[in-house]
C-alpha cells in the first residue's frame, strides 16, 4: 500500500533519512511531529481518498465502531495533503471518502483536518501555564498525556498522567520484524493510540464534568494567523503553514476526551 506523510518527517529522530537504506525506509510509514504513523488506504479522488464503501466497507460504520461521530467525514471537506510542501492545505474542491487512517499495525485514527475542525467547532480554549495553575487551585486536573518515559524524566508539578500513546510491538512475523527493524534504524520507537485512554482519564478525574487541562511536550495551536511584521500586519496574517493550526498530541488528546463526552476540557499553551 502507498504511504503518505501527515506532517514533518520523523519527529524525535536525529538520524538523517539519507543514511537509512531505501529498502528499510520502504516499509516504514512516514511520521509527523508527534510520532504518529500514517498509511494511505484506497485511491485518491477529488483531493481525498475514494470511499472505502466502494471496495471494502462503509467508512461511517468504521467511525461508529471506534466510537466516533460518523459525520466526521464532513469535517474534512476542503482539506488536502500537500506532499511537496509537507503540510495540510485548504482546497475547497477536496472531498474525503474516509477520514480514518489505517496503519499496518495499530488502531485506526482520524486525519488531522477533521480533528481540527471539531476542536474549532467546540471552541476549545488554550490557556497559558499561569492560568492553568490558578484553575488547579480550584479543582482542575492538569493532565500530562505524554509517553511514560517522558513523564518519568520530568513533568509539571501536580500533574496527573495518562498516556495517549503506548508502545507498539508488532508481531514477530516477517513483515512485523522488518517493520521493527526499520524503526530501529532511525532510532524511533513505534507507538499506537492507547485504546483505554478515555476510561483511564475518567478514573483519574472521577467525573466527565471535572475541568481537565491537557498538555504535552509541545502544545500545538489552532490559530491560523502569524503575528510577525506587525508594522505591516497589525492583526497578523493568515499563514498557509497554519491552515489547520499546528497538530500536537495534547490537541489530539482534547479531541479524544471531547468525543468521549468530557464537557470541560481546555488545552495548555506551549506544552
Amino acid at each position: 500500500a502507498a504511504l503518505a506523510h501527515t506532517g514533518s518527517a520523523l519527529a524525535r529522530c536525529r538520524t538523517r533519512v539519507s543514511h537509512v537504506p531505501r529498502r528499510a525506509m520502504g516499509a516504514l510509514p512516514r511520521r509527523n511531529t508527534n510520532g504518529i504513523a500514517i498509511r494511505r488506504t484506497g485511491r485518491r479522488s477529488g483531493g481525498g481518498w475514494a470511499a472505502r464503501a466502494e471496495a471494502e466497507e462503509d467508512p461511517r460504520a468504521g467511525l461508529v465502531a471506534l466510537g466516533y461521530d460518523p459525520d466526521l467525514i464532513e469535517s474534512a471537506k476542503g482539506s488536502r495533503w500537500d506532499a511537496q510542501n509537507q503540510r495540510w492545505i485548504r482546497d475547497e474542491s477536496a472531498k474525503w471518502g474516509d477520514v480514518l487512517v489505517r496503519p499496518t499495525y495499530g488502531r485506526p485514527y482520524v486525519i488531522w483536518p477533521a480533528v481540527y475542525e471539531v476542536l474549532v467547532s467546540k471552541n476549545l480554549q488554550s490557556i497559558p501555564p499561569a492560568h492553568a495553575q490558578e484553575q488547579m487551585k480550584n479543582g482542575a486536573i492538569l493532565l500530562d498525556i505524554r509517553e511514560d518515559v517522558e513523564f518519568q524524566e520530568y513533568h509539571a508539578s501536580g500533574a496527573s498522567h495518562v498516556a495517549l500513546f503506548e508502545r507498539l510491538d508488532p508481531p514477530n512475523t516477517p513483515l512485523g520484524i522488518f517493520y521493527k527493524l526499520g524503526y530501529a534504524l532511525v532510532g524511533v520507537t513505534p507507538t499506537d493510540y492507547n485504546p483505554n485512554f478515555s476510561q483511564q482519564v475518567l478514573r483519574v478525574a472521577g467525573s466527565k464534568d471535572r475541568p481537565i487541562i491537557v498538555y504535552c511536550g509541545y502544545g500545538g495551536y489552532l490559530d491560523q494567523t502569524t503575528k510577525t511584521r506587525l508594522d505591516k500586519y497589525p492583526e497578523g496574517y493568515r499563514d498557509p503553514e497554519r491552515a489547520f493550526g499546528w497538530e500536537s498530541r495534547s490537541l489530539r488528546a482534547a479531541f479524544e476526551l471531547i468525543n468521549a463526552g468530557f464537557s470541560n476540557v481546555v488545552h495548555m499553551e506551549g506544552g
